[in-house]
């Protein structure tokens, strides 16, 4: 019998959201697509996942880094979430967050209120705006 007309039972035991009302999906896996299917309310439903060779990136991933504005303040982007916002004189850090949805970045300071910006990334500028303000920056390789 080919591998591709074997169907596997598959269960997962929830231990932390809502029960599933619905039997156990089956699985057909394939060269490149692997079908997953079962019945709910005596409608069939399918999924299919293909094979990729490359996690798809995020439009948030172009913004991680370090960038520097004409006036010298540097806001740094980091992998984990946080930020810092700095110059020769204040320093503020704290969480940032970006939406999976559209190019929107929200900053949620460590004290005080969080701001939120669209944001465009182009050959090396990040240009930040919302409806108070518009802010440029470069993108820099080391610490000021």
């Amino acid at each position: 019998m080919a591998l591709g007309a074997i169907a596997m039972a598959t269960s997962i035991c929830i231990t932390n959201g809502l029960d599933d009302l619905y039997p156990p999906f089956n699985a057909r896996p394939r060269t490149y697509i692997m079908q997953w299917f079962r019945q709910e309310d005596s409608n069939e439903v399918r999924l299919y996942m293909s094979k990729i060779n490359e996690i798809p990136k995020s439009g948030a991933d172009s913004i991680y880094g370090l960038w520097r504005n004409e006036s010298g303040k540097t806001l740094y982007l980091r992998w984990d979430k946080r930020y810092v916002l700095q110059d020769s004189t204040t320093r503020i850090g704290g969480v940032y967050h970006t939406s999976g949805h559209s190019k929107r970045l929200r900053f949620l300071p460590d004290f005080g209120d969080h701001q939120t910006f669209d944001y465009k990334v182009n050959m090396g500028h990040l240009t930040l705006t919302n409806k108070d303000t518009s802010m440029s920056y470069q993108r820099i390789r080391t610490f000021p």
